[in-house]
């Protein structure tokens, strides 16, 4: 009812203008609500799908066929396999018996030669050769071993030989309670629904914080949501392709005894692989963040430059802290959190340019418009004192004008007291006596 109330919330916007705290935080509810909604249903469908997911992907670098170990063996010469495989087991007495087994080891084998003769200019013969670069071939060899009972050393040894298992696994797995698989596979489920729902999660954090800026401010950074998910998702793939495996092949093969076998429980074993997957994910963000706070003037080049030592420091310990106890790890997981710190020197040095220009330019609307406020204020000053000395002017003018009509009223005056009728005696007449 109110999931998709974009329509309702634009009305609401239109009519009063602005939200108060209680309208955020219901906003923000129903981000969060539509958010987990989305990493429930990918949780749903991975959970639906674990035995797959899980012993197909999410275990795989685990088992000895990965591609990074392949990769490396082929190119390398490194983590390759000379395990004993067996095919078929007889019993020729009480206390031994006979294994059919192949062994599969892998060989570099030379390829061609090509040998070139020619004179030189002394009339020497030479000889150049052009060798093709040699390759690693998987080379399986048939035996037969007459092993004693007693010689069987635990299931998967034998006289030293690494017997390799029905799945291929570097290690064996278990669990030891009623428990742990369900609930590792619902653990498993939510945290892979993340990964998977990351991008429309970071969207509707997007679309929670874009009304607080401006349309320039959200056309700057609109590409925001597909910039973290793919650093989120790169870096998934780097801690997926190359931390795990080299983590795996550290922890399988150290022991502190000969008699002491890596048998792993099933819910450190998804605690481990999570947590390097997501620290690795959220590590790679590191560009992103260095972007905002160069926007909002917290970090500059210069500064990234300066406390460089200290990042390198801070790094390592990240690294060590993501990252299994092996040295070969942490370093595999600071070499590209360095050169992403390096990357995020050259964005803070752009972003801090345009802020810079757009500082200045925002300095130089702000003189433009003071100094044109400062002449229309001159102006209207100018324009009021001239009507004020025109007000005056006018004043004294009528002032003027009312002095000059005084007199002229004074002889009316006297001109009608002149022009009135005597009342004594006419003239010529005498008063009686």
């Amino acid at each position: 009812m109110g999931i998709f109330s974009w329509r309702k919330k634009k009305k609401f916007d239109d009519e009063v203008g602005e939200m108060s705290f209680l309208d955020h935080l219901e906003e923000l509810r129903w981000h969060i609500f539509r958010s987990v909604v989305a990493i429930v249903l990918f949780g749903i469908v991975l959970f639906s799908f674990r035995t797959e997911v899980i012993g197909g992907i999410f275990m795989s670098p685990f088992k000895k066929d990965f591609i990074t170990y392949q990769f490396l063996c082929e190119q390398f010469g490194q983590f390759c396999e000379s395990d004993i495989q067996v095919e078929s087991v007889q019993v020729i007495a009480p206390d031994s018996v006979l294994l059919n087994t192949v062994a599969i080891e892998q060989v570099t084998v030379p390829q061609w030669t090509l040998d070139t003769i020619y004179l030189d200019t002394l009339g020497n013969i030479q000889v150049d050769s052009i060798a093709a670069p040699a390759v690693v071939k998987t080379v399986r060899t048939p035996l037969q071993l007459k092993v004693a009972v007693d010689e069987l050393v635990g299931e998967g040894q034998m006289k030293g030989f690494s017997v390799e298992t029905d799945s291929g696994s570097v290690v064996k797995f278990q669990a030891i309670s009623p428990y742990e698989q369900f609930m590792k596979s619902l653990f498993y489920a939510f945290f892979g629904g993340l990964i998977f729902a990351f991008p429309y999660v970071s969207w509707e954090l997007w679309n929670f914080i874009k009304p607080a800026l401006s349309r320039k401010e959200s056309r700057a950074i609109r590409w925001n949501v597909l910039n973290s998910s793919l650093l989120f998702f790169f870096g998934i793939a780097f801690g997926y392709f190359v931390i795990l495996p080299f983590s795996v092949r550290f922890l399988s093969n150290f022991v502190l005894f000969e008699e002491a076998a890596n048998i792993w429980r099933i819910g450190d074993v998804v605690n481990f692989v999570l947590l390097l997957l997501f620290g690795t994910g959220f590590l790679f963000q590191l560009p992103v963040v260095v972007f905002y706070l160069s926007k909002i003037g917290l970090t500059s080049p210069r500064g990234l430059r300066k406390y460089r030592k200290h990042a390198v420091v801070a790094l390592l310990v990240i690294a060590a802290i993501v990252t299994p106890p092996d040295p070969m790890s942490q370093i595999l997981i600071f070499v590209p959190l360095l050169t992403l710190y390096e990357v995020g020197i050259v964005i803070s040095g752009r972003v801090e340019k345009k802020r810079l220009k757009k500082e200045k330019e925002e300095r130089e609307k702000d003189e433009e418009y003071r100094k044109k406020k400062i002449e229309e204020l001159r102006k209207q000053a100018e324009a009021e004192k001239a009507a004020a000395e025109k007000e005056k002017a006018a004043e004294e003018k009528a002032k003027a004008a009312e002095a000059a009509e005084e007199p002229e009223t004074q002889d009316e005056e006297e001109d009608e007291e002149d022009d009135g009728p005597e009342l004594g005696p006419p003239p010529g007449t005498f008063a009686r006596e």
